[in-house]
């Protein structure tokens, strides 16, 4: 599918949206680049059931050679994801992945139990992607939490890395009133901004060391809490807002 740009115009649209699974096949590819200033495109694949991007498929929307701003990419299974393919979006691009419920977990994919259950996204593929300066979310509808193996997410790229507990992608994500962020012992340090924001009526919020250009944590605000365990948090040339407006905040 191709929507690239050309003679300086931005990218192209391409939304794929299913209510069973989706499957991106080996081979193929999505191709919303931008051209000469023009910025990168918009590309949406998302599946009710499960969405797989097998290896050796590829999904661009960089901007053009003097372009200023990468493009947008939504990945979301909602019965689970199975990302073994290549997303590149560039300097200040945005990737979207959306599941139900998300872990992370040392390695360079995301892999799937195929029923939402135990969808783990790689540190080292986070790292990657900051690295270059994308910025990424990771939005989940009941919980984010840290599977075995997974300990510090590393950057020192300009990427910026979202934790949110939402519904819904780019085109509308709704907050949930449910749903803790539990990365007890788990280490963020990226030159970025970093934000970690649960269900906004009584989710939690609980962390292990911080240090990111701007770092934004907000619990429920019916009752959630907000536990820092080990190290605190460290702005690097930026602010810091941390907000449990009727729970407790633990640092």
């Amino acid at each position: 599918i191709d929507v690239a740009a050309e003679s300086n115009h931005a990218g192209g649209t391409v939304e794929i949206v299913g209510d069973k699974s989706i499957t991106l096949t080996a081979g193929s590819e999505i191709n919303a680049n931008g051209s000469g200033a023009g910025n990168g495109g918009v590309v949406n694949v998302i599946a009710d059931g499960v969405l797989a991007v097998q290896r050796d498929s590829d999904i661009n929307a960089i901007a053009g050679a003097s372009g200023t701003k990468g493009g947008a990419v939504e990945v979301s299974g909602h019965s689970g994801l199975k990302l073994h393919g290549d997303i590149t979006v560039g300097a200040d691009g945005d990737i979207l992945i959306d599941p139900m419920f998300l872990h992370l977990s040392a390695g360079t994919m995301l892999q799937s139990s195929g029923h939402g259950m135990s969808d783990a996204v790689g540190t080292q593929w986070i790292e990657g992607q900051l690295d270059v300066g994308a910025n990424v979310t990771l939005r989940a509808t009941d919980e984010i939490n840290a599977a075995a193996g997974g300990t510090a997410i590393v950057s020192l790229g300009s990427g910026a890395l979202t934790l949110q507990i939402s519904t819904g992608g780019f085109r509308g994500g709704t907050p949930d009133p449910i749903g803790n962020i539990n990365l007890a012992g788990f280490e963020i340090d990226i030159n970025g901004s970093f934000a970690a924001l649960a269900g906004f009526t009584s989710g939690n919020v609980n962390l292990g060391k911080v240090s990111a250009r701007n770092v934004v944590i907000a619990a429920g605000a019916s009752g959630g809490n907000v536990t820092l365990n080990t190290g605190g948090i460290t702005s690097k040339d930026g602010d810091i807002s941390v907000e449990a407006l009727a729970g407790a905040i633990t640092i």
